[in-house]
């Protein structure tokens, strides 16, 4: 997604410095999972009976706990980024962030709070990266 909006605005998609930045937030984002432990909404709708209007695709990313969303964290961490980057795009950036983990609440993956704290989470990183100057 972020590589169609770089391609759209003519900004340097940086694929290795993204791929890097994802790859280091998977970590503490995987930590956080499994120390939280929360199951999927599906697993709770299969435990109380009740059947989610879910999608028939099997998300691979969905095999975790759900608690913070990881897509919320990377989407959000890698917007800060280019926003950071490229602070006229912010606008566009941002809000694909933003859609990034809405689509996961949309798909029954996740719960509004795992997109929230997912957020924040991924502003905190990048706020982190920025003031330790590692960006």
């Amino acid at each position: 997604m972020f590589r169609e909006l770089c391609s759209e605005l003519n900004v340097d998609l940086e694929e290795e410095k993204i791929e890097g930045l994802i790859e280091d937030a998977s970590g503490i984002i995987l930590d956080l999972k499994y120390h939280h432990n929360r199951p999927r909404p599906n697993l709770v709708a299969e435990l109380y009976g009740l059947k989610l209007d879910k999608n028939k695709l099997h998300l691979d990313t969905s095999d975790s706990p759900s608690f913070p969303s990881g897509h919320a964290t990377q989407g959000t961490l890698i917007a800060n980024y280019f926003t950071n980057k490229y602070p006229k795009h912010a606008i566009r950036f941002k809000k694909l962030g933003r859609d990034i983990g809405k689509s996961r609440v949309n798909a029954k993956v996740h719960y509004p709070s795992d997109i929230v704290v997912g957020e924040r989470l991924g502003n905190d990183m990048f706020q982190h990266l920025k003031e330790n100057n590692l960006l």
